[in-house]
């Protein structure tokens, strides 16, 4: 007797008394049945091997952090957009006095009628020499900026900004000044730093990038989206003003756009 058969028949008489005779023609088949009802794996779609684990969706290269990748592209095809027309550009010196850039992709209307929004963002601020920090992501949350999808960006402009920025939550234009930015090659807007604003705001709707008032507008770290980015707890302190954190392959091309159009900060 084959040693398949064997074990189907113990199996059998374990969890029932009154088990059927069976030919060794039908327990062979029903051990090959058995056999081949195993779900594969290795096949496409099939569990990873017991070996492996449980899928961790917050390990880098996890589901979500895919996502994340991809937020971080749109930002930077936003970004080199923009600033691909001077003349409805942010304008060159301040970018050079920003501290910090957050930009939010793709920013959809919420519900009918006027509505709100809810969506993702990344930024990055300045690091030694001409780079960039690695990414840190946040979320925005408040009224709609009264378009079906707009693309907003943020200035940083000095540090009590920045504390806003990495801190839990701040709200636009309440816990933070902010003013709406202007467009072109230079700024005109000559104002005493007594009154200058933490953090210039601007929006592109519809192919059409100026500066908008986010007035009321929250946002708030997105701890969930450094943790599944990075692998491990991590907060917007330790990623941008600690640099704990090189910055990841999928963040290069942000950084490096940032880097050739704004290589040092202007005073």
């Amino acid at each position: 007797m084959r040693s398949g058969s064997i074990s189907l028949l113990f199996v059998l008489t374990l969890f029932g008394e009154q088990t059927p005779q069976l030919s060794q023609e039908q327990l062979g088949h029903g051990y090959y049945l058995a056999r081949n009802s195993q779900v594969d794996p290795n096949k496409p779609g099939g569990p990873r091997k017991a070996k492996d684990g449980p899928i961790d969706p917050n390990k880098p290269g996890g589901p979500r952090r895919a996502d994340d990748v991809k937020l971080l592209n749109r930002a930077t095809d936003v970004f080199s957009q923009i600033m691909r027309t001077p003349d409805q550009a942010i304008p060159e010196d301040l970018l050079n006095k920003a501290e910090c850039v957050a930009i939010v992709p793709g920013v959809k209307k919420r519900g009918l009628g006027f509505g709100g929004m809810h969506s993702k963002g990344v930024t990055t601020c300045r690091a030694a020499g001409s780079s960039w920090t690695a990414p840190s992501f946040f979320t925005v949350q408040g009224r709609s900026l009264g378009f079906e999808q707009v693309d907003m960006v943020l200035l940083v402009m000095n540090r009590e900004g920045v504390e806003k920025l990495i801190g839990d939550e701040f709200t636009v234009g309440v816990d933070a000044s902010a003013a709406a930015g202007p467009v072109g090659r230079k700024s005109s807007a000559q104002t005493s730093s007594a009154t200058d604003p933490e953090i210039l705001t601007y929006a592109r709707a519809k192919g059409l990038f100026a500066g908008v008032a986010f007035d009321g507008v929250v946002v708030k770290q997105d701890k969930n989206s450094n943790r599944d980015f990075y692998g491990k707890e991590i907060d917007a302190r330790s990623i941008l003003i600690e640099s704990v954190v090189s910055v990841p392959v999928e963040a290069r091309p942000l950084s490096v756009a940032l880097s050739r159009l704004s290589p040092r900060k202007e005073k």
